[in-house]
């Protein structure tokens, strides 16, 4: 969406108190149910005009193919130069087989810190924790 379009202009200012009086359907406009799931998007400062344009941009930045880049695991953080890592912390099945190798050692590493805080071997001070192993 370029800067100053229609839409933009049209909700720059609006309220979203403004925008549900306006629209005594709105929840049933925006929101999507599918299986257990449930997306409610009707609280944000959307229009029916909004969700085109959302869809545009979407195909634009071919969304698709991105999101597919990140379940594989591909190193789409600019940053760092690395995967994001946050649907392999999620699920069993994004990333390689390295990547979820990395995440079962992470997740082992937090049980043994949060293990080790709740026996009083670690403290919150680095002073503090003479009597760690």
């Amino acid at each position: 969406m370029a800067r100053g379009c229609c839409a933009c202009e049209e909700l720059k200012d609006a309220h979203l108190r403004d925008l549900t009086a306006a629209d005594p359907k709105r929840w049933q406009s925006f929101h999507v149910e599918y299986d257990t799931w449930l997306l409610d998007i009707s609280r944000q400062r959307i229009t029916a005009k909004t969700l085109p344009l959302l869809f545009d941009l979407a195909r634009a930045a071919d969304l698709p193919a991105r999101t597919a880049a990140m379940f594989r695991g591909d190193p789409i953080n600019g940053t760092e130069q690395r995967a994001v890592l946050h649907t392999a912390l999620r699920s069993g099945f994004a990333g390689s087989a390295a990547i979820q190798a990395e995440v079962r050692d992470s997740r082992k590493k937090l049980v043994d810190f949060a293990a080790a805080v709740r026996s009083d071997r670690k403290l919150g001070s680095p002073a503090k924790n003479s009597n760690t192993s």
